[in-house]
C-alpha cells in the first residue's frame, strides 16, 4: 500500500493562509464592517432590493471557483485511476487508493463540485431575486 508523505512547505502555506483569513475576518468584525445594519441603513424599496442581491452574490461567490476546482480534481482522479491524482500535494500522510475506491472518490468529487455550483447558482441568483421581490 502506497502512501504520500506530507509536503511541509505546502502545509506551512495552508496554515498561513488560514491564519491570514481568520485575522482578516476578526479585523472586519472588530471594525464593524460586517455589521448588517451598516449595509442596509437608509435604503428603501428598489435600492434595498438591489443591495440585498449584491450582498448575496458576494457571499456565494467563493463557491464558484471551489466548485470548478473540485470538478477538475474529480476528473483528474477518474483520468489517472488513483486518489489523490499524481502531482497532488498533501498536508498529512495520505494513503493512495486505486481501482474501484479511486473511481468512487472521483465520482464523489464530481458530485460534490456540481452541488457547490448549484448552491452558488441558487444563492447568487435565485434567492436574491426572491428576497428582492418580497421587499419591493
Amino acid at each position: 500500500m502506497q502512501t504520500l508523505q506530507p509536503d511541509t512547505n505546502h502545509r506551512r502555506n495552508v496554515i498561513a493562509l488560514l491564519i491570514a483569513a481568520g485575522a482578516a475576518f476578526l479585523l472586519a468584525t472588530a471594525s464593524g464592517w460586517l455589521e448588517p445594519g451598516r449595509w442596509f441603513e437608509a435604503l428603501e424599496g428598489e435600492a434595498l432590493a438591489e443591495r440585498i442581491r449584491l450582498v448575496f452574490r458576494i457571499l456565494f461567490l467563493p463557491l464558484l471557483p471551489a466548485g470548478f476546482y473540485v470538478i477538475r480534481f474529480g476528473r483528474n482522479v477518474l483520468r489517472s485511476g488513483r486518489f489523490p491524482p499524481p502531482g497532488t500535494k498533501v498536508i498529512r500522510e495520505t494513503r493512495v487508493r486505486t481501482g474501484k475506491k479511486a473511481k468512487r472518490m472521483g465520482y464523489a468529487s464530481l458530485a460534490y463540485g456540481i452541488a457547490l455550483l448549484l448552491v452558488f447558482w441558487y444563492g447568487a441568483f435565485f434567492l436574491p431575486g426572491m428576497l428582492g421581490d418580497l421587499i419591493r
